[in-house]
């Protein structure tokens, strides 16, 4: 049986980024988040195995939710600058190992990863 592994890469970034003591490059950049991510889909590749591999990814913008329900996150405080910048290096980072970032505008991660289950067969090589 092959298997496709499917990262929630927003979850375990910012699960990452507040577990962790803040990390910085020579140059100073935060990179405690990515450290943590990147240590734990490594862990997630050698555990599993994964035949195909693709992180998931909530893209900039509202989603559905935002136009069926206004008050949806309104009272969730803004990202932090240091994390939002961390989630761009952590997808630089996977697609310089070959890893492929999904995401759908309007969309929530969780309801990509989801979808990708009911995936024809034929279609899940070209994601590797």
């Amino acid at each position: 049986m092959r298997r496709f592994l499917i990262i929630d890469a927003n979850s375990l970034i910012h699960r990452a980024f507040y577990a962790l003591p803040p990390l910085t490059s020579p140059e100073g950049e935060p990179t405690g988040a990515v450290y943590g991510f990147t240590s734990m889909v490594l862990k997630a590749i050698k555990d599993f195995k994964p035949d195909y591999i693709a992180a998931a990814f909530d893209l900039k913008g509202p989603t559905f939710r935002h136009e069926t329900y206004e008050a949806y996150k309104a009272t969730r405080p803004p990202l932090p600058e240091n994390l939002a910048n961390q989630i761009e290096l952590s997808k630089k980072l996977l697609s310089s190992i070959g890893i492929k970032i999904l995401g759908v505008p309007g969309f929530m991660k969780q309801m990509i990863s989801s979808a990708h289950w009911s995936l024809p067969q034929k279609i899940i090589p070209k994601l590797n």
